[in-house]
């Protein structure tokens, strides 16, 4: 019975058990020479202790693929969905484990779209994974690496889609529980372009995630009711990792 790597969110495992250096670069190896031929993908990561290194790992196994790479550097997930049509890229990448515990990592695969691939697609990476036909370590010396902050262009994006006018005329008070994770490096920007007040928990940035864990469950987001409380919020907002 062939083995299914891809569950509802990309793949996902424990760091030094599924996802090992080795399976990265091959199950990196595998999208790559099914999805692509040629082309750029981009790619980007969440702020979890292993994810700097398994990024250069993938990163590598592109660049051997003949494929041009922009780097995002740490950013959220739809981010990066945003970047692939943005750039006219050709894929995307994320290296993250989303709501799951420090200990796991993974990568979620974007189309050119801007979505998740589909479960057709899904499953010609795994057979392709499972048959080994993808090449690893070929050398193509004159694809590069592109690093790029496209937060603004993100923001800016968002803010196009709403009124701001009548937004800011609310004089609205949100609370923004970031989780030590990476959706503290937009929302609260966001939300004050909107002229929102601002007050933050746990949004300085940490892999091991100690504010309240990488769920955002009722149990969790306890504080961040508290403070919603304390500064009579109209919202919150409470992310995952």
């Amino acid at each position: 019975m062939k083995r299914k790597y891809f569950g509802t969110n990309g793949i996902r495992g424990v760091v030094g058990e599924l996802i090992t250096p080795d399976f990265v670069s091959r199950i990196s190896s595998a999208i790559a020479s099914y999805m692509l031929n040629k082309g750029t993908m981009v790619i980007g990561s969440d702020s979890r202790l292993s994810s700097p290194s398994l990024k250069e790992i993938v990163i590598s196994s592109f660049l051997a693929q003949g494929i041009e790479v922009i780097d995002l550097g740490i950013v959220p997930t739809p981010l990066v969905q945003f970047a692939v049509p943005y750039l006219h890229a050709d894929m995307g990448i994320v290296v993250t484990a989303s709501h799951n515990p420090p200990e796991f990592n993974g990568l979620k695969v974007i189309d050119s779209d801007g979505i998740e691939i589909d479960i057709v697609k899904q499953k010609g990476i795994e057979e392709t994974f499972e048959a080994e036909t993808y090449q690893v370590g070929k050398t193509e010396t004159n694809k590069s690496i592109t690093k790029m902050n496209l937060i603004s262009e993100y923001i800016n994006q968002i803010i196009g889609f709403v009124n701001v006018d009548l937004i800011q005329k609310k004089k609205l008070t949100a609370v923004v529980d970031g989780g030590n994770a990476v959706g503290s490096l937009v929302t609260p920007y966001l939300l004050r372009d909107l002229g929102i007040r601002v007050v933050s928990v746990n949004c300085q940035l940490d892999g091991k995630f100690p504010g309240r864990g990488v769920e955002p469950d009722p149990r969790k987001l306890r504080v961040m009711g508290y403070t919603a409380n304390q500064v009579k919020a109209d919202f919150s907002v409470g992310h995952d990792g």
